[in-house]
């Protein structure tokens, strides 16, 4: 992922292939239909701002054997930026908490 968009890698789709892509940056979330096309790196998909989650499913003719329309590519992952955050926010709490909660039933014996 970058600042302002994200890569699609997918040696398994053929070129010309219809994709959806939904994504959310900037605190909005969005869809876009692009045709595949295989670059070195990957194919750049603008989004502006720095994304926080993005889907990519293939949606139409044009699929490799074996793969299906609207099935999530194996290739490109789910991000969810916020939702990691959130989760690291409320472990480190609970950890604080046990600690806490350790140092009161278990004070210093000096």
């Amino acid at each position: 992922m970058g600042d302002d968009g994200f890569w699609i890698e997918a040696d398994e789709v053929a070129p010309g292939t219809p994709l959806t892509c939904r994504y959310t940056a900037g605190g909005a979330s969005q869809q876009i239909d692009v045709r595949f096309q295989p670059q070195p790196g990957g194919q750049f998909i603008y989004t502006g701002a720095r994304p926080t989650s993005v889907s990519v499913v293939m949606s139409g003719a044009g699929i490799a054997p074996g793969l299906f329309p609207a099935s999530p590519m194996s290739h490109t992952t789910d991000f969810d930026d916020d939702g990691r955050q959130e989760m690291e926010r409320r472990r480190l709490q609970q950890e604080e908490e046990e600690r806490r909660r350790r140092m009161r039933n278990n004070p210093p014996a000096y």
